[in-house]
């Protein structure tokens, strides 16, 4: 699978640099700007996907970065960029909107992403498939949704789903390779 800009593209003197804004961030919550700024656009996108309204987006977005505002004194550097956190924070943000107001799920996917899903669940390798797994997608949890998207269609490592799941690397891979062979399930007995 390609892999393109990751959170976990950062090399050990961005970590460090990042280590450090965290800690001015933990002192003084004017600090906390450098991350905002940093992160903003990434978070904002990752809920935007998983919401598909922008005003809806910008309203638990500002939700995230207030809670990690306010919990910054609690974050512990563990070797994975800042952003992970921020992730699972909009994660959490995100289900509990759900919940709270009822919105639909979205997930917004490009024709490339399904071909590449597709690839990997189907032999035969038919287009009209195509119809087949977009029902198929209908068919999963939330939870088997949420690791096809961050893996397929947002491209992230398996390092980074497990860092956003709070989960181990290999569970990750288990949950996903699950994920697949159910869709595969599903497109076969169709």
């Amino acid at each position: 699978m390609k892999q393109t800009n990751s959170i976990y593209h950062h090399n050990a003197s961005a970590l460090e640099e990042e280590r450090q804004w965290i800690e001015k961030a933990k002192v003084n919550p004017s600090d906390f700007g450098v991350l905002y700024k940093k992160y903003y656009l990434q978070i904002f996108r990752f809920v935007l996907k998983r919401v598909g309204d922008e005003n809806i987006s910008a309203e638990i977005v500002s939700d995230i970065f207030v809670k990690a505002l306010q919990n910054i004194s609690k974050y512990e550097h563990k070797g994975f960029p800042f952003s992970a956190w921020l992730f699972q924070i909009a994660r959490n943000e995100v289900n509990l909107s759900y919940r709270k107001e009822k919105y639909n799920k979205t997930v917004t996917v490009e024709t490339p992403e399904l071909n590449e899903v597709l690839e990997e669940v189907d032999e035969t390798q038919h287009e009209e498939n195509i119809q087949l797994l977009l029902g198929g997608l209908k068919e999963l949890k939330p939870d088997e949704l949420e690791i096809l998207e961050m893996r397929y269609f947002e491209k992230r490592p398996f390092k980074e789903v497990s860092a956003i799941l709070e989960i181990t690397e290999s569970t990750a891979k288990v949950r996903m390779h699950r994920v697949m062979q159910k869709l595969k399930d599903i497109i076969t007995r169709k």
